[in-house]
């Protein structure tokens, strides 16, 4: 995968008259991270209203014209994370996100210390896991492991 670029930490926005902490980074795509305890509402990520904090963040005048993509992030002692992803071209929350658990699993290693390599639960339950070498605010040779499956076999015939 793409070494991550672009990182930015503790950037607070306001929303609805509550600042939200959130962090930026660039894997491949535009990803905003915010930590579960940092919304200051449900503490339960099943609560959370991904839509509408997705929707909102995604179309944020500080990540214009492109927009980005928005994880919400419950971290674990056992070195792994809950992650649910709402996904700009989408327009919604997605079972999962590649580039999503990369940059959930970067952005934890910066701000909560975990190390290489982290599990990730996506919305799907389908664990993934991101390897990756970390050198001070640095981070590369970045690998995703997870399960795969064909779910669309087709053909084109060209008349030409």
């Amino acid at each position: 995968m793409k070494n991550p670029k672009s990182i930015q930490l503790n950037m607070a926005l306001t929303h609805n008259k509550r600042r939200i902490k959130c962090h930026f980074v660039d894997t491949g795509a535009p990803h905003v991270v915010v930590f579960l305890e940092d919304l200051r509402g449900p503490m339960d990520l099943n609560q959370v209203n991904v839509h509408g904090l997705g929707k909102w963040l995604r179309y944020h005048r500080r990540f214009r014209p492109e927009g980005v993509n928005v994880n919400v992030v419950e971290t674990h002692s056992d070195n792994s994370l809950r992650i649910r992803t709402y996904e700009r071209g989408v327009e919604d929350e997605t079972l999962a996100c590649g580039t999503g658990s990369i940059a959930a699993a970067v952005i934890a290693s910066r701000v909560r210390g975990l190390e290489s390599p982290i599990r990730i639960v996506p919305k799907s339950g389908h664990e993934l896991l991101v390897l990756f070498k970390r050198r001070g605010a640095h981070f590369s040779d970045i690998i995703l492991v997870g399960p795969t499956a064909v779910t669309f076999e087709g053909s084109i015939e060209a008349n030409i």
